[in-house]
């Protein structure tokens, strides 16, 4: 029989939360990497990517123009792209808010 040596709880529990933000992180730090190859450098500019939750993914804008084009305009090409370079259907809809300065 093998003994498994115990651990204290507060020995447990920083490993676990680290290694549950990192999946959490996950998603959203690949779209982010991606998006400027994704949206083109005028588009990257004016935009981050904030958030990925329930496959909506949540994107900073720098001006009320640039969001409602965005959101008219380029929305399918954009969820094309960024789903087929993530390899599966992880977005399934774009919501642009407008910020002041998004970076």
């Amino acid at each position: 029989m093998t003994r498994v040596a115990w651990k204290q709880l507060g020995e447990i529990i920083p490993a676990v939360l680290t290694g549950w933000e990192k999946q959490k992180e996950a998603p959203i730090q690949k779209v982010r990497q991606l998006w400027k190859t994704a949206v083109g450098p005028p588009v990257a500019l004016r935009t981050v990517p904030l958030a990925l939750q329930k496959g909506l993914l949540l994107v900073s804008v720098d001006s009320p123009v640039w969001a409602a084009e965005l959101t008219q305009l380029q929305t399918d090409g954009i969820l094309l792209t960024l789903n087929e370079a993530l390899g599966s259907e992880l977005i399934t809809e774009l919501r642009f808010i407008t910020r002041l300065t998004p970076r």
